[in-house]
């Protein structure tokens, strides 16, 4: 059962907030990610805004992961990073996905 972590996100600086995600999902991966994204929003009221996806494999390493992630100095200094950026985080969704 995948853990799928969905974050909406606007930016003033597409190229400089791309860079921070590229650095973002090599940190994801290194904790256990099977998958880490950025796509960008083309219909609906949020066109234009930014997904960051990661997806885990259960929810045992999500957890791990997170706590890892939120321990990081890496990771505060990612966030502090896109901060500068003015990049705004609008949502987060927690998926959880049934085998089936």
């Amino acid at each position: 059962m995948t853990v799928t972590v969905v974050t909406r996100w606007t930016t003033p600086n597409v190229p400089a907030s791309t860079k921070v995600a590229t650095r973002s999902r090599a940190l994801w991966k290194k904790l256990g990610a099977l998958d880490v994204r950025l796509n960008q929003m083309f219909t609906g009221p949020q066109t234009g805004q930014w997904l960051f996806v990661v997806v885990f494999p259960d929810m045992a390493v999500y957890a791990k992961a997170s706590a890892a992630a939120t321990a990081s100095a890496d990771m505060q200094e990612l966030l502090a990073d896109n901060a500068k950026i003015g990049a705004v985080m609008h949502e987060r969704e927690i998926l959880v996905g049934l085998d089936f």
